[in-house]
């Protein structure tokens, strides 16, 4: 392919089954790619990331429902709520204030008035 075209930006070879489990829901890319019937390469790293921030999600995922086992109904709930709110309000809810504003308003006073 590089010689005939050109270096490839992003290679992708999946089995249909696993096309299939992927886009049905039933299965998730990082996944796929730990069980090999999916194979990124070439790939770029912002691809990468996004598969690392999708086994991320799956491991938390697992990770709270064995740890809704030991956890009272009582914590849960409060924990519901919480993460009910940041998703309605926003990521910087519980703060009470937005970091990248302050960083902004923090930017702006360093620098010099405009002449």
């Amino acid at each position: 392919m590089e010689r005939r075209c050109a270096k490839p930006h992003i290679g992708a070879f999946l089995e249909l089954a696993a096309w299939q489990r992927i886009a049905t829901g039933a299965s998730s890319v990082s996944r796929e790619m730990a069980q090999k019937s999916v194979i990124l390469d070439p790939a770029p790293p912002w691809l990468m990331g996004m598969v690392a921030a999708d086994a991320g999600a799956q491991v938390a995922k697992v990770g709270f429902g064995l740890l809704s086992r030991f956890v009272p109904d009582n914590v849960m709930k409060i924990a519901k709520d919480v993460a009910r709110e940041a998703a309605e309000k926003g990521p910087f809810a519980l703060l009470g204030f937005n970091p990248f504003a302050v960083a902004g308003q923090l930017l702006r006073l360093r620098r010099p008035p405009a002449e």
